[in-house]
């Protein structure tokens, strides 16, 4: 019955998607984070609504090009230099095995959402709706893990989903939710809604908390620490903080202090040892092959890491000999790109991440006196306390192709060009030569 029904909203949004490219948008986003086939049986479980949107919308732009504006800026050519040095890698990689192939044609398909996002999102209205099913893509996860939480009176455990990853993927989806929920809370335009993701904002919160991840305990303390900074009014921030907190020491059990008290313990935790010892894996691999590096995921599979395990255990700064470690993820977005296309490419990801921050300051510091352009301002600070929070969690994971990540790049992106073109509207730019009387 439940698929049924889910398919019976499909006959209406299938159409819609070919005749409205931004309604074909704000699907592939919501179906490539909420991964709908997680709750279906039988064939629906199967069914491919990804492609199918992903394939109606890019119809819908070719038959109707004249609402795709497409524009060329700093962080889509550091996007295609990325996308450039993954094609390589993935060509000369010599770990071949099923994960690396999926990861790459995931990339592909994520770099075309981009283009799709900065072409047709090109309006206020249009970006805020992006900004919501962002939210609710991947934040209706998070409400349902933290209600069986609740409901099971802590018993329950967050175990993830093929979309995030495991707990420390939900924490750092719900990091990232948390500051874009305040922007809908403010502007939205309905009462109801405003209030909605105002409570949202807090079982996001909790949603953090509830995964036992140290990451994103450490992401949680940073993102917080930055909107106090940034806060008008840091009384009242401060007194809802220090009422959160008691709260939620009296809610979590002992385990959650244990796993949190661990942190400094970590020299000694085999799991972070073994961590250690992909990061190594990963900067071997770099040493050897620093443009390409080893393909995607490459250091998962036993081709490559058979090679350079038995050297890792003697390299670097904390002793890893004697631990027999089989082939796993870098838990580090930084390792997993060092690892997968060498220097270069780390340093182009790195290069896209400080122009992504750089682009929201320059946003808010050009809205930020202009009445209009209030919502674009906040817009952008919200979204480098999301990057913060993206970066901070995931030092410690191997999400750096995390499609939540690159929608809020192409919305960075958006932002940018088009507040560029409100304030030129606005305040037109007097030519050097009329000033000077020439």
């Amino acid at each position: 019955m439940r698929d049924l029904i889910f398919a019976s909203f499909w006959v209406v949004l299938f159409p819609a998607a070919f005749l409205s490219a931004h309604i074909g948008v704000l699907l592939w986003i919501w179906v490539s984070l909420a991964v709908p086939n997680l709750l279906l049986y039988d064939s629906m479980a199967d069914f491919p609504f990804n492609k199918v949107v992903a394939a109606l919308t890019v119809l819908a732009i070719v038959v109707r090009p004249n609402n795709f504006k497409l524009y060329f800026d700093k962080i889509t050519g550091l996007y295609v230099a990325i996308l450039l040095v993954g094609i390589l890698s993935q060509f000369l990689s010599y770990a071949n095995f099923i994960a690396s192939d999926e990861l790459f044609q995931k990339v592909i398909k994520e770099f075309v959402l981009y283009i799709c996002i900065i072409g047709v999102m090109n309006t206020r209205h249009r970006l805020n709706m992006v900004i919501v099913v962002f939210c609710m893509g991947i934040g209706l996860e998070v409400a349902f893990e933290t209600a069986a939480y609740i409901a099971t009176f802590g018993s329950h455990r967050v175990v993830g989903n093929v979309s995030f990853g495991d707990n420390n993927g939900l924490a750092l989806v719900a990091l990232m939710i948390v500051p874009m929920s305040i922007y809908v809370a403010k502007y939205a335009g309905h009462p109801l809604m405003r209030k909605g993701f105002a409570a949202f904002t807090f079982v996001c919160v909790a949603g953090v908390v509830i995964t036992f991840s140290r990451g994103g305990f450490i992401g949680l303390v940073a993102i917080s620490a930055v909107m106090f900074w940034r806060s008008d009014k840091k009384f009242l921030f401060a007194t809802f903080a220090v009422l959160a907190l008691i709260v939620g020491l009296l809610a979590v059990p002992s385990t959650w202090f244990e796993r949190i008290d661990s942190i400094k313990d970590a020299e000694s935790n085999l799991s972070f040892l073994g961590r250690v010892i992909a990061w190594k894996v990963s900067l071997l691999v770099a040493m050897d092959r620093p443009f390409y590096g080893s393909g995607f995921h490459g250091i998962q599979s036993h081709a490559v890491w058979d090679i350079y395990f038995p050297v890792s255990t003697h390299f670097g700064f904390i002793d890893t000999s004697g631990i027999d470690m089989p082939p796993r993820a870098a838990h580090s977005i930084f390792f997993e790109v060092l690892g997968d296309l060498g220097f270069l490419g780390l340093g182009l990801y790195l290069t896209l991440l400080a122009t992504l921050w750089l682009t929201c300051r320059q946003i808010a510091k050009r809205c930020k006196s202009i009445a209009s352009l209030g919502w674009a301002a906040m817009m952008a600070r919200q979204l480098e306390i999301s990057l913060i929070g993206f970066v901070v969690a995931g030092s410690a994971l191997s999400e750096a192709y995390f499609e939540g990540f690159w929608v809020l790049a192409a919305v960075i992106s958006a932002l940018d060009h088009l507040t560029r073109k409100e304030r030129a509207l606005l305040a037109p730019e007097i030519p050097a030569h009329l000033i000077a009387g020439t």
